[in-house]
């Protein structure tokens, strides 16, 4: 018995690396805000992408636990920091659900994970080193704000006592300087990737410079080769015309000689 526990385990694991390997692939290309919720209140739009930033379908604890497990299989921080935002988003949703109902324990929980997360994911963002952010992440960063508004103007007309209703407002004040504090993340990695592609353009200009360089001098040697080789040919021109010379002042020498012992023969 225990050993098909172990079998069943083992295939249930494989299976839900399968599918989350399924999921990966086929959103690697995908840049819109994966939509979690069906239900819509309030539209906003950045950059023309009409996104959610109310949503109020609240998910079974199975279904979230589903979702929280196969973040365990997922290696690449940016897909991992946005699936992890969706779940904020579900954790978020709840919290409103259950603010609506008076129910200020599972609001506060549910604020509670939320917060969980979203410290997570800003961890992750500063560890991001590539200077830049996937448009998916980088959208819902910034709408996340919105759900926070809409939660605070929900408070104002939930059925929760005074009390409870400073004590929720206060930990959604936390969760709006955390989601500040993201958008101030936002803006330093796009500086970061600016900063890196001003240093790989300076370093490609002053490869080029050096190339120039080295160019030059390589044109300069081959200039002055030929010079030299020119010098040589006209010296060594001038030395066999110097040659020349001596040879016809010998054979001049000699004409001489001869014709003197003729001149001494005949008298």
């Amino acid at each position: 018995m225990k050993t098909q526990y172990i079998i069943f385990m083992a295939l249930m694991l494989c299976a839900s690396m399968g599918l989350v390997i399924a999921e990966e692939n086929s959103s690697a290309n995908d840049t819109a805000i994966p939509t979690l919720y069906a239900i819509n209140d309030t539209n906003v739009s950045f950059s023309n992408v009409s996104v959610e930033t109310s949503d109020d379908e609240v998910h079974s604890g199975f279904r979230y636990g589903w979702e929280k497990f196969k973040l365990n299989f997922i290696r690449n921080e940016t897909k991992h920091a946005e699936r992890e935002l969706q779940l904020a988003r579900w954790k978020l949703a709840e919290a409103k659900f259950k603010a609506r109902n008076g129910n200020f324990d599972g609001a506060e929980k549910a604020l509670e994970d939320h917060d969980k997360l979203i410290a997570d994911i800003q961890s992750k963002i500063e560890r991001m080193q590539n200077g830049s952010l996937t448009p998916g992440l980088d959208r819902a960063l910034e709408v996340h704000g919105e759900r926070l508004s809409s939660l605070r103007l929900l408070l104002e007309s939930s059925n929760l006592t005074d009390q409870q209703r400073a004590k929720i407002e206060m930990r959604v004040s936390k969760l709006e300087n955390n989601t500040e504090h993201l958008s101030e993340l936002r803006v330093e990695i796009e500086n970061r990737g600016e900063d890196r592609l001003q240093r790989l353009e300076n370093r490609t200009e002053r490869v080029n410079e050096s190339g120039d360089r080295v160019r030059e001098r390589i044109e300069n040697r081959s200039r002055n080769g030929s010079n030299d080789s020119s010098e040589d040919d006209s010296s060594e021109d001038d030395s066999s015309d110097d040659f020349a010379e001596d040879d016809n002042s010998t054979d001049d020498s000699v004409d001489s000689e001869s014709s003197g012992g003729s001149v001494n023969q005949s008298s």
